[in-house]
């Protein structure tokens, strides 16, 4: 994830914070179709924590690259499938992502 963000440096100017599961663990079986080898495809957006993203990577690597250090840059929480507890997760999100920033941050 870092040499992506590395290779984009000043042109990342915006990024959507959102886990998702890493489909090859457990053994290929994170998602189970019917029938088996279905040609589907898995869109997640879930909320920090939830997934298997390494987010001491992603908000220690945009510090890298000075993402928090501009003014043009932004940052957005996009969790889908939480309606129900829609309020909630967006505290959270908030919450996390301030906290990891804060971090991060030299400012």
């Amino acid at each position: 994830m870092t040499e992506i963000m590395r290779a984009a440096g000043d042109k990342l100017r915006l990024v959507h914070v959102a886990d998702t599961m890493d489909h090859h663990r457990s053994h290929g079986l994170r998602y189970i179709t019917n029938p088996p080898g279905n040609p589907v495809r898995v869109h997640q957006h879930l909320k920090i924590g939830d997934g298997d993203i390494n987010w001491d990577e992603f908000f220690g690597g945009l510090a890298e690259i000075g993402f928090y250090d501009r003014d043009d840059t932004v940052m957005v929480s996009s969790v889908f499938a939480e309606d129900e507890t829609a309020h909630d997760v967006s505290t959270y999100q908030l919450t996390t992502m301030t906290d990891h920033v804060s971090r991060y941050s030299r400012r």
